[in-house]
């Protein structure tokens, strides 16, 4: 429903930040165009916000040392996925549950990339 221009651009930022070890949230605003299949009549404008869960290199450098070093073993580590989590068997002894731990880390980079972007996220609410 987004014009393909703004969507490569819109691509192109959420690919930077990732690779500038940043948190994945980016602000734009997008055209809307007319689309019947899902009943969208275009012609305005969207402000849209995407906070995209995904590996925050900037987050894991302010870590404890044991902390990232849990990270860097991988699926030999307590954090193996982080930061995106299997929906089902990340733990061999629980079907559907993270640990206390991965829970409360993946929590802390959520918490991280709301206070990065706290001015943009404040500016949208207001």
């Amino acid at each position: 429903v987004f014009e393909r221009s703004q969507c490569l651009a819109f691509c192109r930022e959420l690919k930077d930040l990732r690779e500038q070890g940043k948190p994945v949230v980016v602000n734009k605003k997008l055209s809307v165009l007319p689309n019947a299949w899902w009943g969208i009549k275009g012609g305005y404008e969207v402000e849209l916000v995407l906070i995209y869960l995904d590996q925050c290199r900037d987050f894991e450098a302010q870590l404890p040392t044991e902390t990232r070093e849990q990270i860097a073993k991988g699926d030999q580590g307590a954090f193996a996925n982080f930061p995106i989590y299997p929906v089902t068997r990340q733990n061999e002894d629980d079907m559907i549950g993270l640990t206390p731990q991965q829970a409360h880390l993946l929590a802390a980079q959520g918490e991280y990339s709301v206070r990065e972007n706290e001015a943009l996220l404040r500016k949208l609410l207001s």
